[in-house]
């Protein structure tokens, strides 16, 4: 997925339609930028996800009804992979109605197969795969369009390994006889 170009979606007709690209998967990758500072509740920017066909980037500002593609996340067949998972679990809730059963969060699997925890989302890329990616944007305004091209570099990054991360991590923790402790957390 090193050179897959995120496909951007603005619009409730693309939006059906990578839901039902995504259907047949199970196990996909996601994130969230949001901006929480001076709000009770943050407010959901960008919606980052990976499937093994593609790297799409969702936005709600333009596209506020993501009920549909939350969904996908709270069938109990499906698997949610994210780092720091805490609010994507928390966007899922909100819009599907219902938190994703199956969360495979990969800092603290990390922890788990003794890489250390928490490791950041760059640190994990670099340890887990040996590619170094830039970060830097975490604290853009993520609110303001339209999103420079290194904002969206920044937030495809942010999905582009993590099902190669996961992989990764399954199989050490295969190794160690540890995968019933990432499986429980």
């Amino acid at each position: 997925m090193e050179n897959v170009t995120a496909q951007f979606v603005d619009s409730a007709a693309k939006l059906k339609t990578l839901v039902n690209v995504l259907r047949p998967h199970m196990v996909l990758g996601v994130d969230t930028e949001f901006i929480s500072e001076g709000r009770y509740e943050p407010a959901l920017c960008l919606v980052q996800v990976a499937s093994p066909d593609g790297i799409w980037l969702i936005d709600p500002l333009e596209v506020p009804d993501l009920g549909e593609f939350w969904a996908l996340f709270a069938d109990p067949e499906r698997e949610m992979v994210a780092v720091a998972a805490r609010q994507e679990i928390k966007f899922c809730a909100a819009g599907a109605g219902a938190s994703p059963t199956r969360v495979l969060d990969l800092q603290i699997a990390a922890g788990l197969v003794g890489y250390g925890y928490p490791l950041s989302h760059t640190n994990l890329v670099l340890r887990l795969l040996g590619t170094k990616i830039s970060g830097g944007e975490s604290f853009t305004d993520w609110r303001k369009r339209p999103l420079a091209a290194v904002q969206l570099k920044y937030a495809a990054d942010d999905v582009r390994y993590l099902l190669a991360m996961r992989t990764k991590l399954l199989e050490r923790a295969s190794k160690m006889e540890r995968t019933s402790w990432v499986e429980g957390e």
